[in-house]
């Protein structure tokens, strides 16, 4: 994991536990192993809960227990982090580069914490310039 101890998960990953789509168990895999804490620690974005709260509400018919996602999501081990000055500035910065201010947001808080990020999202691994830190789950 390129000598990284922490980590952070995408949304494009989390979504995958509570859908059923390409990927979903190799994500699931992944965060049983999150929950054991075999990766080192778990950080990510604030928006991290509602941003995969919200995709499952999309993607799921009306009547969806989105109560027991929200309250799973408040469950896991993240550390949560805030948007402040100086991620706000590398948020900016990789914006101005044409990628998206969410994904932006988990690329700078993996940055800022020598984090490995994880995503589903292969645009972003290319717009990102295929980091070493950046792991892509297909």
């Amino acid at each position: 994991m390129s000598g990284r101890t922490r980590f952070v998960i995408d949304a494009s990953v989390a979504c995958k536990w509570f859908i059923d789509e390409s990927g979903s168990d190799a994500a699931r895999d992944m965060l049983a192993r999150a929950l054991l804490a075999e990766h080192g620690s778990w950080v990510g974005p604030e928006l991290f809960h509602c941003e995969v709260l919200n995709a499952v509400r999309k993607s799921r018919p009306r009547g969806a227990r989105l109560a027991d996602v929200a309250r799973f999501l408040a469950s896991i081990p993240m550390r949560s982090i805030g948007f402040d000055e100086e991620i706000g500035s590398a948020v900016a910065g990789l914006a101005q580069q044409g990628i998206g201010v969410y994904d932006a947001f988990y690329a700078a808080v993996a940055e800022r914490h020598s984090a490995v990020l994880w995503t589903a999202d292969a645009r972003l691994v290319r717009a990102l310039g295929a980091p070493a830190w950046v792991k892509l789950m297909s």
